[in-house]
């Protein structure tokens, strides 16, 4: 299926036979429809921006639904819906795609919610700034040294009256933010896993539930260093011949966002007054590496312990036996 806003094009294959193609439109009723007269059939479809409300409807149809990367097309082939419809089954049939991960629709919706609240805090800091930056452009900040919004709102609205209307939507915001920050709290309290995962330094309401949403099953993972690589937080090694360098970054497949949060989280964990034995670990490398370079080590660490105290169902602890892993939560005694 070649899934478009308005249509989607479809090839069918049967015992690997072309059997032809066809064009419906994109609606829920003709999607329905399409599931309910190709029973048993396996539907497979290109990741897109709309590929996972299709998906729902034709798994609530109890279809055996799945999706892919969308493959490369082959030197001088035309592209057309029809041809890319046609190459995606023939990629399936020869097992050459790679499929992609779609997660249920209540786990869709908290990342909804998570990445809601942080497009308000975006939107709020740039009032935020906007509003400094008239300080300094009026010269409010001159005669007062200072850019404590509350102190010098009322002044810099007689000066600039449309600052008042910035000021308002940062209250609007505020409350905003202050409603998702209670979702956020109410949901991540009827999860246990969020539970077990705020108790490492540094994953407080908000990281351990974009953490749990973005990975929904641990299980899906074989190892802890698999995870590492799914969160876009494995180091980059650059390799000529029989060299190999470590280039002190990392490859960044994942969302902008949660790295962002496991980025505040890791400088959480190693600036806390208790120290584990990642924090002293940071410590002892920032020296020679770098802090930018040693906090890398450290997200990596605690996506670690995340992962074990996740798969072990247990709470993370600041201070383990030397026996065990590094990063892993201690074992029951």
């Amino acid at each position: 299926m070649d899934v478009h806003k308005e249509t989607t094009t479809y090839a069918v294959f049967e015992d690997g036979d072309f059997k032809g193609t066809d064009t419906i439109p994109s609606k829920p009723s003709v999607m329905q429809s399409l599931a309910r007269s190709k029973r048993g059939a396996i539907f497979i479809m290109e990741a897109c921006g709309i590929h996972e409300w299709i998906h729902d409807i034709l798994d609530d149809e109890d279809a055996d639904v799945r999706v892919f990367v969308a493959p490369r097309r082959e030197a001088k082939q035309r592209k057309s819906d029809v041809n890319d419809a046609v190459l995606l089954a023939r990629r399936f049939l020869s097992s050459e795609l790679r499929q992609v991960f779609v997660a249920p629709k209540n786990i869709r919706d908290l990342r909804q919610i998570v990445e809601d609240r942080a497009f308000l805090v975006k939107v709020r800091t740039m009032h935020i700034n906007r509003l400094k930056s008239l300080l300094n452009m009026t010269g409010v900040h001159a005669r007062h040294g200072s850019h404590n919004l509350r102190k010098r709102k009322e002044e810099l609205a007689q000066i600039v009256p449309s600052s008042r209307m910035m000021q308002d939507m940062i209250k609007i915001l505020d409350g905003q933010i202050k409603t998702f920050d209670k979702t956020i709290m109410a949901e991540g309290a009827k999860i246990p896993v969020v539970t077990r995962l705020r108790s490492i330094r540094g994953f407080g309401k908000l990281v351990a539930l974009a953490f749990y949403v973005k990975v929904w099953d641990v299980r899906r993972f074989p190892n802890a260093d698999a995870l590492v690589s799914y969160l876009g937080s494995d180091p980059v090694w650059e390799s000529s011949g029989d060299k190999h360098r470590d280039t002190h970054k990392t490859s960044r497949t994942c969302s902008n966002l949660l790295r962002s949060y496991l980025n505040q989280a890791s400088w959480v964990h190693v600036n806390a007054p208790s120290t584990s034995n990642i924090s002293q670990d940071y410590q002892a490398k920032s020296r020679s590496l770098g802090k930018g370079r040693a906090i890398g080590r450290v997200q990596r660490k605690l996506i670690k312990a995340a992962y074990h105290v996740w798969k072990d169902d247990r709470d993370f602890t600041m201070t383990r036996p030397a026996s065990l892993v590094s990063c892993r939560a201690q074992a029951a005694t």
